[in-house]
């Protein structure tokens, strides 16, 4: 993502004379959900930057910005050099830098946006980004991880043609900026463009929209005249009235692969196109687990139930191809409530579908609302239990869902009842002897990243992933503690890098005999416990060299190498040159203590 500063004059220029186009792409920008920037190399004006931490965040948090910083000195000098739009790829995505060239062929600035996708990612993606970013294995159940890897899947993805549409477009822009050309024509041609690339977020803003839409609070503002663009957008001639929600269940055996949650957003994202093709329908992606289909039809009668059940066939049809079986709740045809109260109905049908195993159950006419919609999704938690797998992540995903809506999504009410329930659950847990007290131990640990969270979004997610850990631990008890042992081995080695780690002292740490931890370990890192200390210090020994003056010596101290040859031995075999070299090339003053 490109850096952020406070504009100078110099560096404003252009959208100082072009103040209306600049807030036009902006809304552009902003509508792709992809950072851009305007710079003359030294200040940068911000164009669009997104609201939440991108992946340029993640790359501050573990120590390699100044790799991006880098990419983009080069990005910039390079379409300066060439004075035409580069894409250049940085960490597995890409960054387009657009020059706006004057007619007299000066450089007046740079336009830079992303980072952006060419491709959906696949797990060997996801994994190997993971791995360079922190050196650690990818795991779902690590909510930092998590957050990283769904930003991966929410960032912008121009595939085929339509990376081609995106240069152009920025490009057209550019020459807008330069005032070159006839400017009528050319905002003909971009407003083609633009729409072509607002095609790239559809699923995006067809999940807000029907989010909206199934909200009690925001709901209303789509029966009237406020969002017919929007509804058009959408393929809707108005709000729509009946609901389908499905259920996702199956591959119990891997609840924390990349591969599964890669197969979970896919899903998501053909549920959007069934949604298209059909027609008058628009999709909710609703946490992890769970579409809703929401379908606008003046039918009634036997016709409209014949045609919510085929849509539901469609839907489970659909999830089989990825690997899941989907247990849908329709919404009574009949019933004459409210959407919000409609999806709550289906809702409802759809867990009974999931504890009956069941691959649909119609709602029966006004079940939709509860006494208490919260302590009955609290209820349900526990009961959860007892109940067959898959079924405890369903139900704590409904659970957080009412909960938000309940709070308001403001932060500390919301964690005050997430607390409760997840003790609750966990007191139900050690009293059926459920699961080892080692193990509730071991989820306290991981729950204290979450007293300090700064969003809902970060505190949903870490008890998700927490919930996720608990049902893994039910499932393969044995599993599940061998993965929390290596967490706790990796935590151990990350805090003592500057001592010495023997294979022995760790293995005691996880409380693995040493043979054991070192066949384990390596089979979970896919590296041996010798190389994966190594890549640590050698990471542990760049961050310093980049952030600050230790003399190279003391850096290679702290990073836990014993002697100076074996320090520059590693550190020439990771980068290829000798820390005093690289630190040469980052910019860094020399050490003076």
């Amino acid at each position: 993502m490109p850096r952020k500063s406070v504009p100078r004059a110099g560096a404003t220029g252009l959208f100082n004379t072009h103040a209306m186009l600049a807030q036009v792409l902006g809304n552009v920008f902003q509508e792709l959900r992809l950072a851009a920037s305007l710079t003359d190399g030294e200040t940068w004006y911000p164009i669009y930057s997104l609201p939440l931490p991108g992946i340029d965040a993640f790359e501050l948090a573990n120590g390699v910005e100044k790799q991006r910083t880098l990419h983009n000195e080069r990005g910039i000098a390079r379409a300066r050099r060439e004075r035409l739009g580069v894409v250049v790829e940085h960490a597995g995505f890409c960054d387009l830098f657009a020059p706006v060239v004057e007619h007299d062929r000066r450089v007046r600035g740079v336009i830079v946006a992303g980072p952006f996708a060419t491709a959906r990612p696949t797990s060997n993606d996801l994994i190997t980004r993971w791995r360079w970013l922190t050196g650690s294995q990818a795991r779902v159940s690590d909510p930092e991880c998590a957050h990283y890897l769904a930003s991966m899947l929410a960032t912008a993805t121009f595939e085929g043609s339509t990376l081609g549409v995106f240069r152009r477009f920025v490009k057209g822009n550019c020459e807008l900026l330069a005032q070159q050309g006839a400017v009528t024509q050319r905002a003909r041609d971009l407003a083609v463009l633009r729409a072509r690339l607002v095609e790239t977020r559809f699923a995006e803003r067809g999940w807000v929209a029907a989010a909206e839409m199934v909200d009690e609070r925001t709901s209303r503002a789509w029966v009237g005249s406020a969002n017919v663009g929007e509804l058009r957008f959408l393929g809707l001639d108005r709000a729509p009235e009946h609901v389908i929600v499905g259920l996702l269940s199956g591959r119990e055996a891997e609840p924390d692969s990349v591969d599964d949650l890669l197969r979970r957003d896919a899903f998501q994202r053909a549920s959007v196109e069934l949604a298209r093709k059909l027609a008058r329908m628009v999709c909710a992606r609703v946490g992890e687990h769970r579409v809703a289909l929401l379908v606008d039809d003046p039918g009634h009668g036997t016709r409209l139930r014949a045609k919510l059940l085929d849509i539901a066939a469609r839907a489970t049809a659909l999830a089989r191809r990825f690997g899941f079986k989907l247990h849908a709740g329709i919404s009574a045809p009949d019933d004459a409530a409210l959407l919000p109260v409609r999806y709550q109905s289906a809702l409802s049908a759809a867990e009974n579908a999931l504890s009956d195993g069941s691959a649909v159950v119609l709602a029966k006419r006004g079940t939709g609302r509860a006494s208490s919609q919260l302590g009955e999704a609290r209820r349900q938690l526990v009961s959860a239990l007892g109940e067959i797998p898959g079924v405890l992540s369903q139900r704590f995903d409904r659970y957080l869902e009412v909960v938000a809506v309940h709070a308001g999504y403001r932060l500390e009410p919301t964690r005050a009842h997430v607390e409760a329930a997840f003790d609750q659950l966990t007191d139900a847990l050690r009293a059926a002897g459920a699961i080892d007290e080692r193990s509730l131990i071991d989820l306290g640990r991981t729950l204290e990243r979450a007293a300090d969270t700064g969003t809902v979004r970060d505190l949903l997610t870490t008890y998700r992933r927490a919930i996720a850990d608990v049902e893994h631990a039910i499932l393969h008890p044995r599993d599940a503690r061998q993965e929390r042992s290596l967490r706790r081995a990796k935590a151990f080695i990350r805090d003592h890098l500057g001592e010495p780690l023997e294979l022995a002292r760790v293995a005691r740490i996880a409380g693995f005999a040493p043979g054991y931890f070192s066949r384990l370990f390596a089979q979970s890192e896919r590296s041996t416990f010798r190389d994966y200390v190594q890549r640590q210090r050698v990471d542990r020994a760049r961050a310093l060299l980049e952030s600050t003056t230790l003399r190279v010596e003391r850096v290679g101290q702290l990073a836990g190498f014993g002697t100076r040859t074996r320090f520059h031995a590693a550190f020439r075999a990771a980068f290829g040159t000798t820390p005093g070299a690289y630190r040469g090339k980052n910019g860094k003053p020399r050490a003076t203590h």
